[in-house]
C-alpha cells in the first residue's frame, strides 16, 4: 500500500504547487527542489555491513531508489508537470552520479543539435520547436549521454558497482520520463491530433535506436554476474529499459522510406521479364 501512496502524493504536491505557484517561476521551483532532493541523497552515508549497500559511501543507491519511486513514470504521463519535475529530478540525479563528466552541458548540446538538425531550416544555433519537446529531447539525450560514457569507461565503474548500477537506473529513468514527457505533451486534446512533426518524432527515434543499442552494449560487459549482485541487477534492468524502449520507439520515417525503396526495387526486380534477367 506504502509503495503506490508515495508516488501519488508527490505527484499531487508537484500538481498543487505548479498550481499556486507563477507559471514563470514553476521550472525554478522544480530545478531547486530536484537539487535539494540529490543533496539529500548524497550526504547518507552506507549501509551496514553486509548489507546491499553495504559499499556505497555516497547515497548513489538510496538516489537511485527516490528517482525510480518518487515519481513513477505511470503517474508522469498523466500530468506534465510531474513528468517536468521527474525529468528535471533524473537529469540532476544522473549528473551527481556521474560526476566525472565535467562537460555535461556541451556534450548535451552537441547531441541535441545532431538530433535536431533537421528541425532547422537555415544556419541558426538555435533549435526551432516548442518548449516541452526540447525537455523532452533533452532527457533523452542526458540518458545517452551518461550511457555513452558509462559504455567507454565500463573499467572505472565496475570499481564502484553499487555506483555503477545506481548510474544506470537513473539514466534509464531519465530516457523513460523523456518519452513520458514526450507522450503526454503530444496528443492535442481538443482536435485529437498528435502535435509534433515527422523530424520531431524521428528525433526522439533516433535517440531512442541508440540508447537501446547502449542497453545491449553495456549488458554485453557485466559478465560475473553471480559473484557482484550490482552487476546481476545491472543487466536485468538493461534488458527491461531495452525491451521497453525497443518496444516504445516505433520506426521513424527514415527507416520506412528505406523499406519502401527497398521493398520497390525488390518488387521492380521480379516484375522483369526472364529474358532481361539473363541479358548483359
Amino acid at each position: 500500500m506504502l509503495p503506490s501512496v508515495i508516488p501519488d502524493l508527490s505527484a499531487s504536491i508537484v500538481k498543487s504547487a505548479a498550481r499556486q505557484i507563477a507559471k514563470e517561476c514553476v521550472e525554478e521551483w522544480m530545478t531547486n527542489t530536484a537539487e535539494s532532493v540529490v543533496e539529500s541523497c548524497c550526504n547518507l552515508a552506507a549501509g551496514d555491513p553486509g548489507s546491499t549497500d553495504a559499499d556505497d559511501a555516497h547515497g548513489n543507491l538510496p538516489l537511485a531508489t527516490v528517482v525510480t519511486k518518487l515519481l513513477t513514470r505511470e503517474v508522469a504521463e498523466f500530468s506534465s508537470d510531474v513528468a517536468l519535475m521527474k525529468m528535471y529530478l533524473a537529469e540532476r540525479a544522473l549528473r551527481s552520479c556521474l560526476h566525472d563528466i565535467t562537460d555535461w552541458d556541451d556534450k548535451v548540446k552537441e547531441l541535441m543539435d545532431s538530433r535536431c538538425r533537421e528541425l532547422s531550416n537555415d544556419d541558426s544555433d538555435e533549435i526551432p520547436c516548442t518548449e516541452m519537446f526540447f525537455h523532452a529531447t533533452h532527457a533523452v539525450v542526458t540518458a545517452e549521454v551518461g550511457l555513452e560514457w558509462i559504455e567507454k569507461h565500463m573499467e572505472l565503474m565496475m570499481q564502484d558497482k553499487s555506483r555503477f548500477l545506481a548510474a544506470v537506473q537513473i539514466a534509464g529513468e531519465c530516457a523513460l520520463v523523456g518519452v513520458a514527457l514526450f507522450r503526454c505533451t503530444n496528443l492535442d486534446n481538443e482536435t485529437g491530433k498528435f502535435k509534433y512533426s515527422t523530424e520531431e518524432n524521428d528525433a526522439i527515434c533516433e535517440s531512442l535506436t541508440n540508447l537501446e543499442d547502449l542497453c545491449n552494449g553495456v549488458k554485453m560487459e557485466c559478465r560475473a554476474v553471480i559473484a557482484y549482485p550490482h552487476l546481476r541487477r545491472v543487466k536485468e534492468y538493461l534488458t527491461r529499459l531495452g525491451k521497453s524502449i525497443g518496444g516504445t520507439r516505433g520506426i521513424s520515417s527514415k527507416d520506412q522510406r528505406k523499406r519502401m525503396r527497398e521493398q520497390g526495387s525488390l518488387d521492380s526486380w521480379i516484375a522483369r521479364p526472364f529474358d532481361s534477367l539473363n541479358s548483359p
